[in-house]
C-alpha cells in the first residue's frame, strides 16, 4: 500500500525517558503527530480503515531514519496485530540499533489464537536483539496474566495511576501509592526495569520518586521535541562539560 503521502503529512517527534538517580536522558519514546487528528483519533482512524498495520509500519521507518542522531534506548510503538504481521521486517529496519531498541505494546485485547502469535513473534525480536516494554500498565485493558505471560523488559506505569497520586480531595492518592509501591516491588521480583509515563505537576514527581522508581517521562520533566532538537541540546552540553 502506497502511504507517501502520510509520510509528508507525519512528524515524528520524542519524549525523553530521565533517569532520575542520574539525572539524565536514558532513552527516548518515538510518537508520531498529524496536523489535523490528535494521535488517538489519528490510530482509530486507520483502525476504521483497516489500514492500522501500515500506518504503524509508515510512523516507524519514519521514525527510525529520524532517531539515527539521537544516543540511548528508543522506545518504538506497535500493536500487536502489527508486530504480528511485520516482526521480520521490524528486526531488519533494526538491525543497526539492536541493544537499545525497545518495541512497545500500545494494545493488549486479542484472541487466545492471536495471543500465541504475539509470543512466538516477541520470542523472534528478543532473538534478534530488541527488547520489549508493556504500555500502559494500570490501564483497564491490561489485567496480571499479560504481565505473566509476555516477557518483556520494561512495565510503563499508566498515567491515571500516577495521576491518581495527587487526588487528595477524594482521599484516594494514599491507596494509589500503595499501588504504585506494590507494582515497583512486582517489577523487580520479575525481573523488569519500571518506568512512570505521564508525570505532569511537582507533587506526581514525588510520589513516584517516594516508590523508588528511577526511570519517569512526563511533560513536568520534558516536552516530546523532534530527535535534531534533542540532539542539539545534547551536543552543548557535551561541548560544556568538556570545557569544565
Amino acid at each position: 500500500m502506497d502511504l507517501s503521502w502520510l509520510r509528508k503529512e507525519l512528524t515524528i517527534v520524542f519524549q525523553p525517558i530521565h533517569n532520575l538517580v542520574l539525572g539524565e536522558i536514558t532513552g527516548f519514546e518515538a510518537l508520531a503527530r498529524t496536523p489535523a487528528h490528535s494521535p488517538n483519533s489519528f490510530l482509530r482512524l486507520a483502525k476504521r480503515k483497516r489500514i492500522l498495520n501500515e500506518v504503524e509500519m509508515c510512523c516507524f521507518q519514519l521514525a527510525v531514519e529520524e532517531s539515527v542522531i539521537l544516543t540511548g534506548s528508543v522506545f518504538f510503538n506497535f500493536s500487536p496485530s502489527t508486530i504480528i504481521k511485520y516482526y521480520d521486517e521490524i528486526i531488519k529496519c533494526l538491525r543497526n540499533m539492536r541493544g537499545r531498541a525497545v518495541i512497545e505494546l500500545i494494545e493488549y485485547a486479542m484472541p487466545e489464537r492471536a495471543r500465541h502469535e504475539l509470543l512466538g513473534a516477541i520470542g523472534e525480536l528478543q532473538g534478534a536483539g530488541l527488547k520489549i516494554a508493556l504500555d500502559d500498565v494500570g490501564n483497564g485493558d491490561r489485567d496480571f496474566c499479560d504481565i505473566c505471560e509476555l516477557p518483556a523488559d520494561f512495565m510503563k506505569i499508566d498515567r491515571r495511576i500516577i495521576k491518581g497520586l495527587t487526588k487528595l480531595k477524594n482521599g484516594s492518592a494514599s491507596r494509589y501509592q500503595i499501588i504504585l509501591n506494590t507494582l515497583v516491588s512486582l517489577s523487580r521480583k520479575l525481573n523488569m526495569s519500571i518506568i512512570a509515563e505521564g508525570i505532569e505537576t511537582k507533587n506526581q514527581y514525588a510520589g513516584v520518586t517516594m516508590s523508588g522508581i528511577h526511570l519517569a517521562q512526563g511533560f513536568y520533566l520534558s516536552k516530546p521535541r523532534p530527535a535534531i532538537c534533542w540532539h542539539s541540546e545534547m551536543e552543548k552540553k557535551k561541548r560544556y562539560s568538556a570545557y569544565r
